[in-house]
């Protein structure tokens, strides 16, 4: 394209104007047209570089060449009746024709008496649409004339609205038999145009003004493209005057404002994607009060902007479709329908990418408002794993409905990122490893952050598990009451047996109670060897209660020993009683300073026993019974599951 900028300035373009006879004044929404037809064979420089496709042989047509329509002696007159409606240079009637007994449109000229190059014009646009047969382009039934010798254009009389008509009235009727979303609805249109502009192309021709208002809808869903006066065949283009300004100022492409023979295949394009702006935000592509301001934008054609309630990826298709430079435009018609295509197929998933897209963004907020402070990431933790979760999910969805979409995959690649980062950063390393195999581009510094962590992970969950192993291994309490119960039921052992043994003595069945004595020793030290034998897995299991079960042991044979001392040296078995309480408040206060302080209150038990034996002498079986029930009942509660240090709680 030749820079508007340098060849097409302001003051060219409207000095271009004015010889058409359009004033800055004049509307920007509506056509403006040529002023005469192609300059005489003779005088042209045609390029025969440009391809002619479907060449059609013509000639220039007199109008009082064309047949008679409208006349009181012709037997087949059309009859011309109320107006259907009018633009800038002609108007349409409805018509009856008797032959074919049906309603049809007349177009002729508004103008009386008709210019020539109104006349040429309505000629031209009548053989270019009459060229161009697709069920989106308006039939053309018939050229002729009137008696006066003005051209009158036959074409469908068609029964329907505007599609400007459509977007400028949301309470339009024809709402009504529509269930779907209305957005959807335009870009039903929009195929449906690019299929006639599709056909046209192929034959080689451009219709370089396309609008809503030049869109007709019928009544039962069809949709034709009308109104080819500014047309032109891509043949025909370098016999075009120069410097000739034609269109709809509102929607032009740059290329359009430095003359029509200026235009290409793309330029409709960049007409598709100023009526698509339109469907998208209910305004002009270019806007302003006064022509010149428009003409102005067309000229430095910036790009489009939208707001958020606009679709992201229509948002994009009409970008590309208005680019200033041809090139970077869709390369036609058909690629431009083939995007809008593709966003209605996905539409589904693109709504999943718009509503993961903002869960990415409320993300990232948190996350960068955050930084790295691991008690913030701890406190807001579930919030944020949450979000993240959400925009994952989004994404990820919607590759499953649209695999090859670019937005997703890179939405899902930023999500996890952050997540990654985010889980790091709260020292949460065990839930990175399936991320990072989930990301669709492998992140190197993210893989070297994770191994950093998981090693150091590893070595903390190793030191840990050697402290764990060293808290059981020193834990005298344990997670059930077995010995606990073993313990009390020990110490009723006991005090039942010396309860017997004082009665027996006092009745006068012992007749040696030393030898008894010993011999009660032995047999307890036996049963006690025994059951710390079949109950090994209880009190041999650990560090600190097997050294609890060989204190037990060595108390128990310091006892026998006692006993049997006390044999040989013929000591009375009261004094062997006495010195068995000492015997047991060294054993207990020992436990007590390196096991467990609970047992201090066994000491202090063991150490009462003894005094009160020494105070009195007599029931020191009872006594003695006692006492042992009781340190025993205090071993046991040490012994309890979860004891507290081994405290009374």
């Amino acid at each position: 394209m030749t820079e508007t900028s340098d060849s097409g300035s302001y003051d060219s373009i409207v000095e271009s104007l004015r010889l058409q006879g359009t004033g800055v004044d004049a509307p920007i929404h509506r056509t403006i047209r040529p002023i005469s037809g192609a300059a005489p064979a003779e005088s042209l420089d045609i390029d025969d570089s440009v391809p002619r496709q479907d060449p059609i042989e013509r000639q220039v047509l007199n109008p009082h060449e064309l047949p008679l329509l409208v006349a009181e002696q012709a037997a087949d007159a059309l009859i011309l009746g109320g107006l259907l409606g009018k633009g800038g240079a002609g108007l349409v009637q409805e018509a009856w024709q008797p032959s074919l007994a049906r309603q049809v449109a007349v177009k002729r000229i508004r103008q009386r008496p008709a210019s020539t190059a109104l006349v040429d014009s309505l000629i031209e646009e009548a053989r270019l649409s009459g060229s161009l047969e697709h069920p989106n382009i308006l039939p053309v039934h018939e050229l002729g004339r009137s008696e006066e010798g003005e051209p009158l254009l036959v074409m469908q009389k068609v029964r329907g609205t505007t599609w400007e008509d459509l977007l400028d009235d949301p309470s339009h009727p024809s709402w009504a038999s529509w269930r779907g979303e209305r957005l959807d609805r335009h870009l039903q249109i929009i195929v449906q145009v690019c299929h006639a502009l599709e056909f046209a192309h192929d034959r080689g021709v451009l219709h370089l003004d396309l609008k809503p208002a030049n869109i007709m809808l019928g009544a039962y869903g069809e949709v034709w493209l009308m109104d080819w006066g500014v047309g032109t065949r891509l043949e025909d283009l370098a016999k075009l005057p120069k410097n000739q300004v034609v269109g709809t100022p509102a929607f032009m492409a740059p290329e359009m404002l430095i003359g029509r023979h200026c235009s290409e295949r793309r330029t409709d394009v960049f007409l598709l994607g100023a009526v698509l702006h339109q469907v998208l935000t209910g305004r002009f592509l270019y806007r302003g009060d006064r022509l010149e301001t428009v003409l102005m934008a067309a000229l430095r054609c910036e790009p489009p902007t939208f707001g958020d309630d606009v679709p992201a990826g229509l948002g994009q298709i009409c970008r590309r479709a208005c680019r200033k430079e041809e090139d970077e435009r869709f390369p036609s018609v058909a690629a431009f329908r083939m995007a809008v295509e593709d966003f209605v197929e996905h539409r589904g998933a693109q709504r999943l990418i718009e509503a993961a897209t903002l869960q990415l963004e409320e993300l990232e907020r948190v996350l960068d408002a955050t930084g790295a402070d691991s008690v913030a990431l701890q406190r807001g933790g579930d919030q944020i794993a949450g979000t993240a979760s959400r925009a994952r999910f989004g994404f990820e969805q919607a590759l499953i409905q649209w695999p090859g979409n670019s937005a997703a995959r890179a939405g899902l690649q930023n999500t996890l990122e952050r997540t990654i980062s985010f889980e790091l950063d709260r020292n949460n390393v065990t839930a990175v490893a399936a991320l990072l195999d989930a990301l669709p581009v492998a992140s190197p510094s993210l893989r070297a952050r994770y191994t950093a962590a998981r090693k150091a992970l590893d070595a903390d969950l190793d030191a840990r598990a050697k402290l764990d192993e060293i808290a059981r291994e020193n834990r005298f309490e344990e997670g059930d009451w077995k010995r606990s119960i073993g313990m009390l039921t020990n110490g009723t052992a006991w005090a039942i047996g010396l309860l017997a043994w004082g009665r027996a003595l006092q009745t006068g069945v012992i007749e040696n109670p030393e030898m008894v004595n010993f011999g009660v020793a032995v047999f307890g030290t036996v049963v006690s060897l025994t059951v710390v034998f079949l109950l090994r897995g209880l009190f041999l299991d650990n560090r600190m209660r097997r050294g609890f079960t060989a204190a037990y042991c060595l108390f128990i044979v310091a006892l026998d020993l006692n006993r049997l001392a006390a044999l040989f040296m013929d000591i009375p078995f009261t004094h062997t009683f006495m010195t068995d309480h000492v015997v047991l408040i060294m054993f207990m206060g020992v436990l007590a300073a390196f096991v467990a302080p609970t047992l201090w209150w066994a000491t202090g038990t063991a150490l009462l026993g003894m005094l009160a034996t020494m105070l009195w002498p007599e029931p020191m079986f009872g006594i003695a019974a006692v006492e042992l029930f009781a340190v025993n009942a205090i071993v046991g509660w040490a012994l309890r599951p979860r004891s507290a240090g081994g405290r009374f709680d």
